[in-house]
């Protein structure tokens, strides 16, 4: 019996643009953007501040030494904020509705610069900052840890005190997925920018 529900937040919660962040990129001046993102886990500095090993201050400075110029945190959030392709407030909505019936968490590889916005009332529309959806958010920069890896699963299962075959895992990720599955977690693999809603319905009945 499913008690608990994970969600991804780029790709589920939000649509996810990879050409929107390199777009946002390139017009701060960074060089050669296209190389240095992916959809589901980043490389350089872009990874780095994901993991944590860097925070927002460091990872503008050496972002400005990419670019050869200064470079603010509104300028960085800009370059990020292309990943964000839309949101369905519906979505939102119904992550209301689940909980009450569910303990819900969030496990999201993401940057302080993303959740400057997600954090607060500018998400949506609904004026409700993220946090609002969630008993709790686990977020890579946070935790220190990156999905793929285990870490990350392992340390949010100690800090929610759940189990993992009363826990249904919910990413765009192959990768991620196949190391939920490895752990003992239920799965689903929506697609980015689809409307599961139904299908998690279907799932949970």
């Amino acid at each position: 019996m499913i008690k608990t529900i994970i969600f991804d937040f780029g790709g589920v919660i939000v649509d996810v643009s990879k050409q929107g962040a390199i777009d946002n990129f390139t017009t701060i001046g960074l060089p050669n953007a296209a190389t240095c993102f992916d959809e589901f886990k980043q490389t350089g500095i872009f990874n780095e501040v994901e993991e944590g090993s860097i925070d927002a201050t460091e990872f503008c400075k050496k972002l400005g030494v990419m670019c050869q110029k200064e470079i603010s945190f509104e300028q960085a959030r800009y370059g990020w904020m292309g990943f964000v392709g839309g949101l369905q407030v519906e979505k939102l909505d119904f992550l209301l509705e689940l909980r009450k019936k569910y303990k819900l968490l969030l496990l999201s590889n993401t940057n302080p610069f993303v959740m400057s916005w997600a954090r607060s009332e500018n998400l949506s529309e609904r004026r409700l900052p993220l946090d609002h959806y969630f008993d709790k958010l686990y977020m890579s920069y946070d935790c220190g840890y990156t999905k793929p890896g285990e870490a990350i699963f392992q340390y949010m299962v100690r800090d929610a005190n759940i189990k993992v075959e009363e826990t249904l895992f919910i990413d765009d990720g192959a990768h991620n997925i196949a190391t939920a599955k490895r752990l003992g977690f239920q799965t689903f693999q929506p697609k980015n920018a689809t409307d599961w809603r139904e299908e998690l319905i279907a799932l949970l009945s």
